[in-house]
């Protein structure tokens, strides 16, 4: 037979039984919490940039280029675009740093200041040219889709009106 043995004293059991549960309830609050405000904290970082976007083509008379190609390249924590115009025949292609402030994007250049924002609307990236813009087409806003590019052999789609892209 075994020895008798004797049982804690009833309130010392439910108060180490209390203090134990009342601990983890607040482990579990103190976590719930913090994983909600991760949750709830809107992510205002823009997006990091890469590949190439662009909204070139092809004249349907004349046969000439047309539009703007945007390669991203990051290194570090810097994220540079090389900024390849086309009027007719590739311009001079320009490399410029991407800053950011809070959720817009901005394309910079030393001598210009800021000469495009950007915003990537699911997977097209918009964008604005500002004032003091560089070689900046006739319209003030282009939409850029991800592309292959047109100095790495890519062969860009015939242009078409706006109208027509509006409808589309």
């Amino acid at each position: 037979m075994s020895p008798p043995v004797e049982p804690l004293p009833k309130a010392m059991h439910q108060g180490d039984f209390r203090m134990r549960v009342r601990l983890l309830l607040q482990v579990m609050l103190a976590a719930s919490l913090l994983n909600a405000a991760e949750l709830a904290a809107k992510d205002l970082r823009p997006p990091t940039l890469t590949g190439t976007y662009s909204d070139v083509c092809v004249h349907p008379e004349s046969g000439d280029l047309l539009g703007t190609e945007l390669s991203f390249i990051r290194s570090g924590d810097v994220t540079y675009v090389l900024m390849q115009p086309y009027e007719g025949e590739a311009g001079v292609p320009e490399l410029l740093k991407v800053r950011s402030s809070g959720s817009r994007m901005y394309v910079h250049s030393e001598a210009a200041g800021d000469v495009l924002s950007l915003e990537l609307r699911d997977e097209v990236l918009v964008g604005v040219w500002l004032d003091g813009q560089m070689g900046a087409p006739v319209q003030r806003r282009d939409t850029l889709v991800p592309a292959r590019t047109v100095w790495g052999g890519a062969e860009p789609e015939y242009c078409r009106e706006e109208a027509e892209r509006e409808r589309d």
